[in-house]
């Protein structure tokens, strides 16, 4: 008496078809120009007839449902990380001299943090913010990284200058936007580097850390600020009966997620590694990074 094999047989031909589904899927969904989801739809169709009934529809569309919501999740990831540009720090389309809209924006901006870090007897040896004393008005390409870079500023200062703080100093640099991502994917993001040095105390230094790396409720849009670095030097080399201090330098950034036009664009080749020659002042290479032009 033969052993009845069709049942094994079955079961063999489901695991089988299973794993094609699994692998199919994870396949369509790294995949950015949609041949993923076109081989998959092959492999069901090349399995047994009788061995593709509602199961594997089922399956299939079901994994498409888990894979449009992944990419929902990653895009309400994307907006409560990264940044986008404020109306205010952003170059209208009809602007014919987008330079001179960043001076104005700047001397207004300047002018507000001035007054704030006067009334909190905050010493600033740099009332240019980072943006150099030239008066010279920048090249007009270069308006929309400064305008960024301005925003990203005021943020940042303005957490130095909040009531909750003692800061007693600070001042603020600046580093070239860079693009960052997988080695072998198009890039995902772009970085704007800033680095602030704080003198205060300890409260004041981890307090910092706690609200560069928190968004506020109370505001419509807002993002937090990434730690690339810190590093904290104590200026109480002998006794003293003042108020201990401490010098904080964070190496603070914010991330602007690429659209996916913007991610097209960069024809999916290897991000090339950054020539340490290229950072600029203040910021320190990093190899998973490349420094990019002035957007």
């Amino acid at each position: 008496m033969r052993p009845d094999t069709k049942k094994e047989r079955r079961n063999g031909w489901l695991v089988l078809a299973g794993a094609v589904v699994v692998a199919g899927a994870a396949t369509w969904w790294l995949m950015d120009d949609g041949s993923g989801e076109a081989r998959l739809t092959s492999a069901i169709a090349a399995l047994p007839h009788q061995d593709q009934g509602i199961l594997f529809s089922q399956r299939l569309e079901d994994q498409r449902a888990a894979t449009r919501k992944l990419a929902e999740t990653i895009e309400e990831l994307k907006k409560r990380v990264g940044f986008t540009a404020e109306a205010q720090f952003q170059v209208p389309k009809d602007t014919h001299e987008p330079s001179y809209l960043f001076r104005q924006v700047f001397t207004s901006v300047r002018g507000i943090l001035g007054d704030r870090a006067i009334a909190r007897s905050c010493e600033n040896p740099d009332e240019f913010l980072g943006f150099g004393s030239d008066q010279k008005v920048p090249d007009d390409a270069e308006a929309a990284y400064l305008l960024t870079m301005l925003q990203l500023t005021k943020k940042a200062v303005e957490l130095v200058l909040d009531k909750e703080t003692q800061i007693s100093s600070f001042k603020i640099t600046h580093a070239k936007a860079e693009l960052t991502g997988a080695k072998t994917r198009p890039p995902l993001l772009r970085e704007y580097p800033l680095e602030l040095t704080v003198t205060g105390s300890q409260r004041d230094i981890l307090w910092l850390l706690h609200r560069f790396a928190k968004t506020d409720d109370d505001r419509a849009v807002d993002y937090p600020l990434i730690i690339r670095g810190l590093t904290i030097t104590s200026k109480n080399l002998k006794p003293r009966d003042d108020v201990q201090q401490l010098q904080a330098t964070f190496k603070i950034a914010g991330m602007q997620f690429l659209s996916p036009e913007e991610r097209a664009a960069q024809g999916g080749v290897p991000l090339a590694v950054a020539a340490p020659g290229n950072a600029a002042p203040g910021s320190s290479a990093n190899t998973n990074r490349v420094s990019a032009a002035r957007p």
